[in-house]
């Protein structure tokens, strides 16, 4: 997950389900997650990824679609957290970062956990940590054919108003954050066009 929403560790420990909604047109759960360092928001849409038969997110994405959550505004207190073994964490215990660090490397060859030796990752390196995701995240963005700059951008959080007005019109949306998240969750990108984009282009569905 924290790869998918392209995040730093503490806003994963952030995540809360209270702030949950789904998104019918682009056909995806979104997620409103509270960026630590720059006290932002940003759009994270989770989908069903391209190599799951069987999907927790979908499951969750059809619960809350037939409305069986209640949404509310982003605050910290009084909330109900989707992990809160990385929110709730006692003085002087692991941060967030170092526990989601320690649980990616499980899965590395040189991994002596025992737990999980059936389910080594090979490409896995053995220094990996949680918060190089972030940047594997763009690189893995970047590598894809079709996914623009600016889809990259809305992805990761961040925002250039400081450079031009137009991304202040723009704003973070969720068909703008779709195109990235479908990469993400290893499906291939939408066709770019010459000629203009197509409905199908800027409507994609994301769960297709």
């Amino acid at each position: 997950m924290n790869a998918v929403a392209v995040g730093r560790p503490g806003e994963v420990a952030a995540l809360s389900p209270d702030v949950l909604k789904y998104d019918s047109t682009q056909g995806t759960l979104v997620a409103q997650w509270a960026q630590t360092k720059t006290h932002k928001h940003k759009m994270v849409p989770f989908m069903a990824g391209a190599d799951r038969h069987i999907c927790p997110i979908t499951a969750l994405a059809t619960a809350y679609a037939a409305g069986a959550f209640k949404s509310q505004s982003y605050d910290p207190d009084g909330m109900n957290f989707l992990f809160p073994d990385l929110t709730n964490t006692p003085a002087g215990a692991q941060a967030a970062s170092t526990k989601i660090t320690n649980w990616i490397r499980a899965f590395t060859p040189a991994s002596k956990n025992v737990k999980y030796k059936a389910f080594k990752i090979a490409e896995l390196p053995e220094t990996v940590t949680a918060g190089g995701q972030r940047v594997g995240g763009r690189l893995h963005e970047c590598a894809a054919n079709g996914v623009s700059s600016e889809f990259l951008l809305f992805t990761s959080g961040h925002d250039a108003d400081g450079i031009s007005t137009l991304w202040h019109y723009l704003g973070v949306t969720v068909p703008l954050c779709t195109p990235g998240s479908r990469v993400l969750h290893g499906w291939k990108p939408p066709p770019l066009r010459a000629a203009g984009p197509s409905a199908e282009t800027r409507i994609y569905p994301a769960t297709s």
